[in-house]
Parts: structure tokens; C-alpha cells; sequence
């Protein structure tokens, strides 16, 4: 055994020493001794703020974990890139306030709907500029729709518009927008697409264009520096027109170890941190945690002869301690979850259990006849590769401990790190056993996109499963006469038959925020960051 898998192994065995229950099964009702969270961990930041007067000349500085790539969301199904550019620097026609659902004007001051409710008429902010001086009109408008529905220009986001059939140019402040067919949802997919300078990017590829990694926005803030390796950073738009940011800029820190971040927080280097732990240093103060508006899954590949046996997937699911990994590895900032839906759960959900596992393989045919302790099979071992993106290391640690417990009931996961590029491109292309996804699960949110093989033609049903039963319960869901919660109920169990996936965890966010920071309010997408404002002479800590 080399001294990699030594290290791994005697990490796992810190990690998880107080998290399993010991001995050989437990049910779901079972409680893991040693590992508890607390489920009333949340906000709890000193809001004591009558007396402080905003700090207009400050930077706030942030972490991130990682460097984007591209700083244009249209092209990138990053949400760094929401965080830092969409509805700050880029806006949108309109935007959505998380806490009512209301929609809320942004480059657009109104609109209508016609009576055949298929086009959408927008009347637009006539004071609007883009950052270099230039007015904003209606062509921009048109423009980033014709590029955005371009097949050939790399949109991420494309399938959400594709019911609009035409976008009009009725003059520098209005356009209309009509579709194929009526949308309740293309309000809420239009807060998604920000509008592109059509004098910048016109008879260009947008996604080479150097603008693309420095975007000209109409927004509250510009777009300012981007020094890779360090710090990406965005100042406040003195010529902005409606209400202007109460901070002079933000400054994006990119610092990649959780433990630097820590410590530069308690020394007051940098504002708002999300470390993975603070080991019980830091005060209960500076802690704030919001729903993270996305769950993760194991999803089979179910093209490969492997995956087509619904047995092998049942084994799997219950060899995954979701309780214990979310108490060791993932710091309680997770709720376990049994279907799509983090509030809805299948009648009889799997509960952890290697002793069901191996009798479910044993009666399968699968054993190990070679003494080599991976099962077998006609000829054919139990292996296969995971496949993970290498910007997430909690996934890596989390598979991991999966890896080591689905070898200890003879089956063998061998885990292949590739750069996300490439790991997108082999969901897209179904080129991979099995693989950890993450599924966002903001408004509008489908889960038939990636469940149901009607949309098996899109870019998300990625493990290419396919089930009657399962399709037609989705169609039912997406009608207005169906109670959406019981038939949500009826396919969280139609899928817990399937198994096309193994649903692992709805997560949280938990950043540590320092008290001279005010005005944190959330989007969908993490703060809105042109609320935040900043105190003088407040302690960081």
C-alpha cells in the first residue's frame, strides 16, 4: 500500500473516529454518538446600527475560493461570476427581490403583458449609460438575446429562452419581446440574462473578446481590476443614476486556504470569510448562514452496463453515511436530503446500512471468487471511476470516505480529478461512470431537466435516465391542475424505486462577517453587494 493511500486512509480515520456509530448496521432512526449539530445554528450578527454613520470612502474585502474564469454569467454556469458582476456591474431588464418573489425594475422601468399573454413590452430607463459613457437603448437589448440564442456563441443559458420567437425594436426605449408560446416562468428566466454593450462586442466572438474578462456594464459599480492570483475588484459608479453604493468598491480576495482566510479575518485583513470551520474561536457574533439554493447527488451513468442494474445502485446507496459526513466533513452547513426537493422525502428513503448492501450484491451474483476483495460477476469486475471537478475540496474529501466504504463491501471506485472545463464537457457529453453533480435549485427550478428523458435533448439530463413512469409524473408537475406537492411526493418515491441518482445533501453557507460590515441582504445568488455599507472604529472580531 503506498504512502498516498496510507495518508488518505489515516485522514478518513480522524475525520470520522467520533462520527460512526460503532458496531456492524443502524437504521435511519439511528443516532450517530459524537457527532451532533445544531440545527439552530444560524444568523446571529450584532445589528446595532442606529448610532454608526456609513463609512462612504471604505473597501469591503471578500473571499473567494477559487478564480473565475470568464466574467460573463451568459457564458458560465460559475455563480462566482453572479456574485461579483450579475445585477453589481451587468444589469438586467428586471431583477427579483429573494424574500417577496416581486419583481423589480432594473434597466427596464416597466412593462406589459399582452392579452394572448405571449409578448412581453418593455419600456426602458432613458438615463441608463454604459461605464465608458455611452447610452444604453433598446439594440443592446436585442442584441444580447440574438447572441444568446446563437448556437454557435457558447451561451450556458440558452434553454431557458427558448420559447421567444422574436424581439422587436420599437424604438430606443421600448422592445418587445414575444414568445412561441405563453411562459409563466420567462419573468423569472429574464432576471437571469444581463444585457451586453452591443458596441463593444458587435461582429466579435464575445467569448474572446477581452471585455468578456473585464465586462463594461450600466450597473452601481465598475468593473476596476482583476490581478490574477490575488484579488478581483469592482468600484463604485459615481455616475450612476439611481441610488449609488454606500462603499467605495469591493475587493474580492482569491485565497484558496480556508485556515489563511481565518486567520487574515482575525487580524482584519479581509471583511467576510467562508471558512469550512472556525473550531469554536471565533464569536457566535460574526456568524451568518443562509440557504445555499443548491443540492448535490451521485448520478449513474445509465448507458453504462454496469449502472443498468438497479440492484448495484441500491447497494451503493446504502453504503453512503450521509449523517456522519455531514457532521465530520461538511460542518452541519447541510441538511440530507432523499429527493430532488430538500422539503419533500420518499415514504421509504435508504438509511445507511453495509450489512443490507452486501446481502443485496450476495443475492445479485456478485462476490469475490478471487480473494482480490472486489466482487465479481460472469468475468466482469465491480469497478468503475468517479469522476470530480478539482476546484471542490470538500467533494474530494467527501468522496473519499465514500470510496474507502464501498471497499469495504468489495466494490471498487476509482476517482479521476479533471479541471471543471473538462468535467463539464464529460457530463455534457455522458462520458463517465459516475460523478458528483451540483444542482441549483434557485427559481425557476425543474428537477424534470435532469430526471426526466423528455428533456433527455437538453444539457442537464447528464446520466441519460430514462423511465415512463417517471416522465409522466414530471409532466403531471409541470400542470396547473396537479397539487405539486403530492405529485412531488409520488415522484420522490417513483425515483427512490429508480434510483437515478443518490441524493446526498441540500448546503448551506456560513461566512464570518466583521462587525464593521452593515446591510447584508441575500440574493439567490449569494449578498447583494450594493446594500452592503461599512462603520468606522468597530472591532473585527
Amino acid at each position: 500500500m503506498n504512502r498516498v493511500v496510507i495518508f488518505y486512509l489515516l485522514v478518513i480515520f480522524i475525520l470520522l473516529q467520533g462520527c460512526f456509530k460503532q458496531g456492524s448496521d443502524y437504521d435511519k432512526n439511528s443516532e450517530i454518538k459524537g457527532c451532533t449539530c445544531d440545527e439552530n445554528e444560524f444568523n446571529n450578527l450584532n445589528t446595532e446600527e442606529d448610532n454608526l454613520t456609513p463609512y462612504t470612502s471604505g473597501i469591503l474585502t471578500m473571499q473567494i475560493n477559487s478564480e473565475p474564469g470568464i466574467m460573463l454569467s451568459m457564458f458560465s454556469g460559475d455563480n462566482l461570476i453572479k456574485q461579483i458582476i450579475d445585477h453589481s456591474v451587468l444589469q438586467s431588464l428586471i431583477s427579483i427581490e429573494p424574500d417577496t418573489l416581486q419583481f423589480k425594475p432594473e434597466l427596464a422601468t416597466g412593462w406589459e403583458l399582452s392579452e394572448n399573454k405571449k409578448s412581453y413590452t418593455f419600456y426602458l430607463d432613458n438615463n441608463a449609460k454604459w461605464h465608458d459613457g455611452v447610452k444604453f437603448t433598446a439594440n443592446d437589448v436585442r442584441y444580447t438575446f440574438e447572441t444568446m440564442l446563437d448556437t454557435g456563441s457558447g451561451a450556458v443559458i440558452s434553454r431557458l429562452y427558448e420559447d421567444v420567437a422574436d424581439v422587436e425594436v420599437v424604438d430606443d426605449y421600448t422592445v418587445v419581446i414575444t414568445l412561441d408560446k405563453p411562459g409563466d416562468l420567462f419573468l423569472l428566466n429574464l432576471t437571469q440574462l444581463m444585457i451586453l454593450p452591443e458596441h463593444i462586442f458587435k461582429n466579435t466572438t464575445v467569448i474572446s473578446h477581452e471585455q468578456a474578462y473585464a465586462p463594461i456594464g450600466t450597473g452601481p459599480f465598475i468593473f476596476d481590476t482583476w490581478k490574477r492570483g490575488q484579488y478581483i475588484k469592482i468600484i463604485r459608479n459615481r455616475s450612476y443614476h439611481n441610488p449609488k453604493p454606500q462603499i467605495k468598491g469591493v475587493e474580492f480576495k482569491i485565497i484558496s486556504e480556508n485556515r489563511i482566510a481565518l486567520n487574515m479575518f482575525k487580524k482584519g485583513g479581509v471583511d467576510i470569510i467562508s471558512p469550512v470551520t472556525d473550531n469554536g474561536t471565533l464569536k457566535n457574533k460574526n456568524r451568518f448562514v443562509f440557504a445555499d439554493n443548491k443540492i448535490t447527488a451521485l448520478l449513474f451513468n445509465h448507458k453504462k452496463p454496469l449502472f443498468k442494474s438497479v440492484s448495484i445502485r441500491r447497494a451503493i446507496a446504502h453504503l453512503i453515511d450521509k449523517n456522519a459526513i455531514r457532521c465530520s466533513l461538511l460542518n452541519c452547513l447541510a441538511k440530507s436530503i432523499n429527493s430532488p426537493w430538500h422539503d419533500i422525502h420518499p415514504d421509504h428513503p435508504f438509511f445507511y446500512s453495509p450489512l443490507k448492501a452486501r446481502q443485496i450484491l450476495d443475492e445479485s451474483g456478485w462476490k469475490d471468487l478471487d480473494g482480490d476483495t472486489i466482487r465479481e460477476k460472469n468475468g466482469q469486475k465491480l469497478e468503475f471511476q468517479l469522476i470530480l471537478a478539482d476546484d471542490n475540496i470538500n467533494d474530494r474529501r467527501m468522496m473519499t470516505v465514500i470510496q474507502h466504504d464501498l471497499a469495504t463491501a468489495g466494490i471498487e471506485m476509482k476517482i479521476v480529478i479533471v479541471s471543471r472545463s473538462v468535467y463539464i464537457e464529460r457530463l455534457q457529453n455522458h462520458q463517465f461512470d459516475l460523478s458528483i453533480i451540483t444542482i441549483p435549485t434557485r427559481p425557476p427550478y425543474n428537477a424534470g431537466s435532469y430526471f426526466s428523458s423528455i428533456n433527455s435533448g437538453s444539457d442537464y439530463n447528464y446520466g441519460q435516465f430514462k423511465d415512463n413512469e417517471t416522465d409522466d409524473l414530471f409532466t403531471q408537475f409541470n400542470s396547473m391542475d396537479i397539487d405539486n406537492d403530492k405529485t412531488k411526493n409520488k415522484i420522490a418515491n417513483r425515483l427512490q424505486e429508480t434510483v437515478p441518482a443518490i441524493f446526498l445533501f441540500d448546503s448551506f453557507k456560513k461566512y464570518f462577517v466583521s462587525s464593521r460590515v452593515h446591510g447584508l441582504k441575500l440574493s439567490f445568488d449569494g449578498f447583494k453587494i450594493d446594500s452592503f455599507w461599512l462603520s468606522k472604529n468597530k472591532d473585527f472580531n
